[in-house]
């Protein structure tokens, strides 16, 4: 069995507290974590370090089901993806 841990964040924490649970997460060997923080968290290179090292996936909070277009607000499936999320 494999055991996810998955933290979303809504609209709350910045940079610095992103990079602080990464530094205090323990991700056991059976696991996976998953930090799903706010796309400006997420698009830090920083962050994004800071994840791999530590094995730890970063996944976006929501995306729209379209490629491009006007949707204020809105990240793509491959915006994510071209920032290291998933």
């Amino acid at each position: 069995m494999t055991l996810i841990f998955a933290a979303n964040w809504k609209m709350n924490g910045n940079r610095q507290e992103a990079l602080d649970w990464i530094e205090g997460m323990v991700v056991p060997q059976q696991a996976t974590a998953i930090l799903c923080a706010p796309s400006l968290v997420l698009g830090s290179e920083m962050v994004q370090a800071a994840a791999a090292s530590k094995g730890i996936y970063l996944g976006g909070q929501d995306c729209h089901a379209a490629e491009t277009g006007a949707y204020t607000g809105w990240q793509s499936a491959e915006m994510l993806s071209d920032i290291g999320a998933g």
